[in-house]
């Protein structure tokens, strides 16, 4: 049977996070019944931010270029209000937004944007291993940096990957910096974006 072009739209949707074949199929049918102008105007809102996004050189986040510049870091890491102390690892820019808005956190965040799979054999690709060891290099050379946080979701891959990053990063740090985790308030198999308010300050509070 021919690949009709609701058909690919539907899967195209079905590789955006949390999203199954009927979700994926109402949502086309969404933008189908909404018609030609929304269609186009989310289509033009798509392809103007891929154009205007790039990964930061620093912390590994997505952000908005401003006015086609040839910035290569975001606005965060220029920010010298931010504590070169204190770096977080985080999953997802979602995760680096849920932390951030509890208020309990003003250190430095590095973002993953994968986490380790379960069945890899190259531990580093699936990583910007590289990438993190040079950010933690330069705020670790000059005696700043007093402590990692990992915080990872609490799945099976998010745990392996903890226990990659702990054996990496404790070889290019000395015993003086601290890594943590977040205290042991989330349930197994949650994701920090899910998490409440208090919940996530909790957490934060009691790393260890």
């Amino acid at each position: 049977m021919a690949h009709t072009d609701i058909e690919t739209l539907v899967e195209l949707l079905r590789k955006l996070p949390g999203v199954g074949v009927r979700q994926a199929r109402r949502i086309a049918y969404f933008i189908m019944r909404s018609g030609k102008a929304y269609a186009q105007s989310l289509s033009d809102a798509v392809t103007d931010l891929a154009a205007k996004t790039a990964l930061c050189g620093a912390c590994n986040r997505l952000f908005e270029i401003s006015n086609q510049s040839n910035q290569i870091t975001c606005s965060r890491c220029g920010d010298s209000s931010y504590d070169d102390g204190l770096l977080m690892i985080v999953h997802k820019e979602v995760d680096l937004e849920s932390i951030e808005m509890t208020g309990g956190y003003l250190g430095r965040f590095f973002v993953l944007g994968s986490l380790l799979p379960l069945t890899t054999r190259s531990k580093r690709e699936a990583l910007p291993i590289d990438k993190l060891q040079k950010l933690v290099k330069k705020h670790s050379i000059t005696g700043v940096l007093k402590e990692i946080i990992c915080a990872l979701p609490v799945t099976a891959e998010g745990e392996a990957t903890t226990a990659h990053l702990k054996d990496v990063l404790r070889r290019v740090v000395d015993d003086k910096v601290l890594i943590t985790e977040l205290g042991r308030g989330l349930s197994t198999g949650t994701e920090l974006e899910y998490i409440d308010r208090s919940t996530l300050e909790g957490a934060l509070r009691n790393r260890a």
